[in-house]
């Protein structure tokens, strides 16, 4: 019997030792089956959690297959092994026995469940579960469970369930509130997700790490820059902001506001740890408020610590290159966009096209165009802008006709580049027909900018002193119908 009594004591010690050779588990419940232990209930419950641990499902389904009686922790604890080793359909069929010998599963095994049913995006399991949860009212009503619940709902876009879930809990806590803030800010409700800090505040519940990452992106979005420098304020006083995510989320925020830098630059500075996405959001800031050469001279900075940048970083580089124009930065650049495999990434592709055309290299434009392995709506936009601005109204008016034919959608910006292409050339009766086109199709939302670029053409178009690099603007170009793959 000394042994029996012992042996849950060893299984939780090699818990923390974390034994994992199967050899020594397999002679372990040997031992235990020819000591008898294996009839009792708490030894092999320890042992079935112990593999669980040790992820040994089969040990684990081992033992409770030889347990000759088991209580509601041996399925518990079962089940539990299979949702933490990704069996989730092993899991779910011992639920449905466990069920049919008529025990009822914790609810915290049901919330396990449920978050498993979540990262799977199996979302009609997840309700079916819930459906089981309403309609017995053995199981018990959990924070833990209904938090999952509220996940749940909202990853599947079904606020008002969420809402119903959330506002029929009789107790929340941190997790709570934080699992139906991130789920607003997921469905854009921004307002709603600061009404919820707002009143978990009121609750008197205070936000940890979590929380204040959930929703300093409402503040960005809304550009509530007062709230935001009370949670920064929150942050700081309960150390939140050494943690460099919270630290990314601040600068974010600020950069987003466009009028405090400062504060984010002051953040940025102090970050002991910098990493590519701090780098990326402080470079990008600058080049969006056309400090073109401050996020330049980031980039430069970023290079020489280290760091290599990623398809958003480049993004922002580009786009201050573009503004300066810097031709020489861009096309190093360029460089290291092929090296880097990026050239297939769209919106690198998109940003390249115009910053080349800005520069005044349209061939160089028109070339990347032709290159890139998919397009979309912005790249023939973005091309056909490219011709306009260099008073080649005529090519921007083939690559529309292109756009049209192959069926791709033309939203407000494909038809406003087109328009703005004709009025640069003088293409004024083109240009009138294309608008014609717009009011009878009926299917664009019309803006003040489109009715101004059906007005008179200006007296001169948009082009470089000399004339695009590497192409003479009265040298006819090849079809463009036929030269696109």
């Amino acid at each position: 019997m000394a042994s029996m009594q012992t042996s849950p004591s060893f299984l939780q010690s090699s818990k923390h030792a974390r034994i994992q050779s199967p050899t020594m588990d397999s002679n372990f419940t040997a031992w235990l089956s020819s000591r008898g232990s294996n009839s009792d209930q708490v030894v092999s419950n320890s042992l079935i959690s112990l593999y669980a641990k040790l992820a040994l499902v089969e040990a684990a389904g081992q033992v409770f297959d030889e347990m000759p009686e088991r209580d509601t922790i041996t399925w518990n604890s079962m089940i539990n092994c299979y949702i933490q080793n990704g069996h989730l359909a092993k899991g779910l069929k011992v639920l449905k026995e466990m069920y049919f010998n008529g025990f009822i599963p914790k609810a915290e095994l049901i919330a396990s469940i449920i978050s498993v049913c979540v990262r799977t995006r199996k979302f009609r399991l997840g309700r079916e579960i819930h459906g089981l949860v309403v309609v017995d009212d053995r199981i018990e009503e959990s924070v833990f469970m209904s938090t999952a619940l509220v996940d749940l709902y909202m990853r599947c876009h079904e606020f008002v369930m969420a809402l119903h879930v959330f506002y029929h809990m009789k107790v929340k806590n941190e997790v709570s509130w934080t699992a139906m803030i991130s789920g607003c800010i997921a469905n854009h409700s921004y307002e709603m997700a600061m009404d919820c800090f707002r009143e978990m505040l009121v609750e008197g519940l205070k936000p940890n790490r979590v929380t204040v990452l959930a929703i300093l992106p409402a503040c960005a979005e809304l550009g509530d820059i007062e709230h935001g420098k009370e949670i920064h304020a929150y942050t700081f006083r309960h150390g939140f902001e050494s943690d460099r995510h919270c630290s990314a989320a601040l600068i974010h925020m600020y950069c987003k506001h466009g009028k405090a830098l400062r504060p984010a630059k002051l953040i940025f500075k102090r970050v002991c740890v910098k990493d590519i996405v701090m780098w990326s959001l402080i470079i990008g800031s600058y080049s969006q408020c056309g400090d073109s050469v401050k996020a330049l001279k980031l980039f430069s900075q970023m290079r020489a610590e280290g760091f290599e940048p990623n398809s958003v970083t480049l993004l922002a580089v580009i786009s201050a290159c573009t503004s300066l124009p810097s031709l020489h930065i861009g096309c190093g650049v360029h460089s290291y966009v092929f090296r880097s495999g990026l050239n297939s990434d769209i919106f690198i592709g998109n940003a390249l096209i115009n910053m080349y055309a800005k520069c005044g290299c349209l061939k160089d434009s028109h070339e990347i165009f032709k290159e890139m392995p998919s397009r979309d709506s912005v790249s023939w936009s973005t091309m056909i802008e490219s011709y306009g601005l260099h008073g080649r109204g005529d090519k921007a008016l083939q690559i529309f006709l292109v756009m049209q034919e192959r069926g791709i959608d033309l939203d407000a910006i494909s038809f406003l580049s087109v328009l703005s292409a004709c009025n640069h050339a003088g293409l004024v009766e083109e240009g009138k027909k294309i608008f014609k086109h717009m009011i009878e199709d009926n299917k664009i939302h019309l803006t003040l900018e489109h009715y101004a670029l059906t007005g008179p053409a200006p007296d001169s178009t948009l082009e470089s002193e000399d004339g695009p690099v590497g192409l003479t603007l009265e040298e006819p170009l090849p079809k463009i119908r036929h030269k696109f793959p």
